[in-house]
């Protein structure tokens, strides 16, 4: 799945249910007709939770979602309290195509790949 999709999903899932952790909004993605496209067609369903877990530790650490990471003996707890001010304004950009250009094109230019952390670290650049 294309990151700025994913970025895009989990951001307004965020802020149109206010899920307190992680298991919350997994399981409101998992209704997403896109979500539910890619389980349907097969596509790797580890992957995609790996995904989901790197993609929502790198929204908490550069401060799109205001949460914490609650580290424990068999796994990490992801704990949510809404979207910060730099996520309700990317989730804004996400509509115009010449943002998505822009962070595009950041990326080209710095070399950098089109990654989870890549991407939330020239977003948090681009409104910091």
């Amino acid at each position: 799945m294309d990151y700025f999709t994913f970025y895009k999903l989990m951001l307004s899932t965020v802020e149109k249910t206010k899920v307190t952790d992680a298991y919350q909004l997994k399981e409101k993605l998992n209704y997403l007709p896109e979500i539910l496209h890619i389980i349907k067609t097969k596509e790797d369903g580890i992957l995609l939770s790996e995904q989901f877990q790197e993609t929502l530790e790198n929204l908490i650490d550069d401060g799109l979602i205001k949460g914490r990471t609650v580290k424990t003996k068999d796994s990490n707890l992801y704990l949510i309290q809404g979207l910060s001010t730099t996520g309700h304004q990317y989730l804004k950009n996400l509509k115009n195509p010449k943002f998505l250009e822009k962070v595009k094109n950041v990326l080209k230019e710095e070399g950098l790949p089109v990654t989870p952390t890549s991407i939330t670290r020239t977003i948090a650049k681009l409104f910091l």
